[in-house]
C-alpha cells in the first residue's frame, strides 16, 4: 500500500487532468498544489476515490501510477 496525492493544477500535463502520484514520484506537485488522497492498494483505487470527492478529471501519472493512466 502506498500514499497517493492529487495535483490540484490541471495545466501541468497534456491531458489537462488532475494527475495522481505515489508519494516520492519525481513528478510530485509542490505542497501548495497537492491534495493528500490517502493510502491505497493501487492507483486505480486512488483515482476512483479522487473522482468520488469531485475531481472528475483525475488520472494516474504515467510514471508512478501507470495502471490508472488513461490520457
Amino acid at each position: 500500500m502506498s500514499s497517493y496525492y492529487l495535483n490540484k493544477k490541471t495545466d501541468t500535463n497534456p491531458g489537462n487532468n488532475n494527475e495522481i502520484h505515489v508519494e516520492g514520484c519525481k513528478r510530485m506537485p509542490s505542497i501548495e498544489n497537492r491534495v493528500y488522497l490517502g493510502v491505497f492498494n493501487n492507483g486505480v483505487e486512488a483515482k476512483n476515490y479522487a473522482k468520488s470527492i469531485g475531481y472528475s478529471k483525475a488520472d494516474g501519472c504515467y510514471l508512478c501510477s501507470p495502471e490508472a493512466h488513461e490520457e
